[in-house]
């Protein structure tokens, strides 16, 4: 009986540290909030150039994730504070759709044996003379 009451103790002691724990960590959890809450309303406005085109682009895309403009550049700069750099990989090595037709065409040209070949620039520029 007695080890009963130890064990029922030890058990209640147990749960009482958890509990106190949960309280714990419940009240820093609300006290981020409130100060994330607070710092969100200290807000400050920007004003920022760009293209009206993609200006209108972006709002679409962004209206299709259920966000606005501003939302979007709060992310960005969020996850750019967060990972300490711009979150995603900015690189001039990664040609645009009309780079990429050019090339492909100009590979399907390569390999056309129908193509007409120059040895010379001047052959070429005297063709397009005599077609002018």
């Amino acid at each position: 009986m007695a080890l009963n009451i130890v064990y029922l103790l030890t058990i209640l002691n147990n749960m009482c540290y958890v509990l106190s724990m949960h309280i714990l960590y419940g009240t820093l959890y609300l006290s981020r909030m409130k100060r994330a809450f607070l710092m969100a309303n200290e807000t400050t406005n920007i004003s920022i150039r760009m293209d009206k085109d993609l200006k209108e682009q972006a709002e679409a895309l962004f209206s299709a994730l259920g966000m606005n403009m501003t939302t979007a550049f709060n992310i960005f700069l969020r996850q750019s504070v967060r990972q300490g750099k711009i979150p995603f990989e900015i690189s001039l090595n990664v040609p645009n759709t009309v780079t990429i037709a050019a090339m492909e065409e100009a590979d399907r040209i390569s390999h056309d044996p129908n193509t007409k070949r120059y040895s010379s620039f001047s052959e070429i520029v005297a063709e397009v003379n005599s077609n002018v």
